[in-house]
């Protein structure tokens, strides 16, 4: 993933100001097909690591949030992920129980996730 990142593909949705290369959709989508050709799996954790966890953190998370790991992320320091199977569910996200409830100035989360 670091050589992914020294290539700037770790970072190709992710604003210039958290140290991402701020391209537009377009561009992205046409990157991560290309890459696809050859090896789905790396489209793949690079598309999470961009759109699901590098972008939503650079657009959304606290200030703390954004200068602790979206410069990691965008150079393949780190590497974003998700949890998305669930014991009773699987990856049918319709069927997902976890969940997360404002609770003050924190979240509350309950349900489980596996792998």
């Amino acid at each position: 993933m670091r050589e992914a990142g020294a290539r700037g593909l770790m970072r190709v949705t992710i604003p210039v100001a958290d140290g991402g290369a701020g391209r537009d959709y377009v561009s992205y989508a046409l990157a991560i097909e290309e890459i696809a050709r050859t090896s789905a799996t790396l489209a793949v954790i690079l598309a999470v690591n961009n759109s699901l966890v590098g972008e939503l953190i650079a657009e959304f998370g606290a200030p703390a949030q954004r200068q602790a790991g979206v410069h990691r992320l965008a150079s393949g320091e780190a590497l974003g992920t998700f949890a998305l199977s669930e014991p009773d569910a699987g990856t049918d996200a319709r069927q997902q129980r976890t969940s997360a409830v404002r609770d003050g100035d924190t979240y509350r989360l309950t349900g489980r996730k596996i792998w």
